[in-house]
């Protein structure tokens, strides 16, 4: 899969993304592989202070330098992958790609013009451990998004892999879209209009569903 838009490598890589895979053929979120799990904290439910600073900073600096950003943390990241459902009970069913034990591979590279590149590789036996039938396999990717919760900071979400970026916008930073502003604090305030609407534009999740045929061959 190849992604362009900035806005949507920023979801991926800030708040996970899960490939879900339903073997009858039907769009629902039971068994799925997490990758990446996001940098959001690597499994933690909820930011910390120093976690909301580093992100607020971000949103002031140019986009480009901080998309270039995030890809250098990424990359230097270990590769992790989430597994969820395929008999796995519960949550935190973490494995490093690197070790190789689960059989599953998946990579995010960047070619020379930021563009992302995002494949998976899911075995067989894994998807059909009871042999391949002839359900169409459904597979669902859906990127994390951030969750702004009614009191300020929202928590991870669990489905679909949702994270928090950027919380506690709605609070204090939401005071500072009022008016009555003083002359000559309109760029200001025009720049946290924009602000608000890119963090706004970070609540929703990228999502696509599609279905294959399994070869038995």
């Amino acid at each position: 899969m190849i992604i362009a838009d900035p806005m949507t490598q920023v979801k991926v890589l800030r708040f996970g993304m899960t490939v879900w895979l339903n073997t009858k053929g039907k769009e629902k979120m039971k068994d799925g592989i997490k990758y990446p799990i996001g940098q959001i904290g690597q499994g933690q439910r909820s930011m910390d202070r120093e976690q909301m600073e580093k992100m607020r900073q971000e949103g002031s600096g140019d986009p480009n330098e901080r998309l270039a950003r995030i890809q250098e943390e990424f990359s230097k990241a270990p590769a992790m992958v989430e597994v969820i459902g395929f008999g796995h009970e519960g949550e935190g069913n973490m494995y490093n790609l690197a070790y190789g034990d689960l059989g599953v591979d998946a990579s995010i590279i960047f070619d020379e013009s930021r563009v992302m590149h995002y494949a998976m590789i899911v075995p067989v036996s894994m998807l059909f451990p009871n042999g391949i039938d002839e359900q169409p396999l459904a597979i669902g990717l859906i990127s994390g998004a951030l969750e702004l919760g009614a009191n300020g900071p929202g928590r991870m979400g669990g489905r679909p892999g949702g994270g928090m970026m950027g919380g506690g916008m709605g609070g204090r930073g939401g005071g500072m879209m009022g008016g009555g502003m003083p002359g000559g604090m309109g760029g200001r305030s025009g720049m946290n209009q924009q602000r608000m609407q890119q963090m706004m534009a970070m609540t929703e999740p990228e999502k696509i569903w599609f279905k294959i045929s399994v070869d038995t061959d």
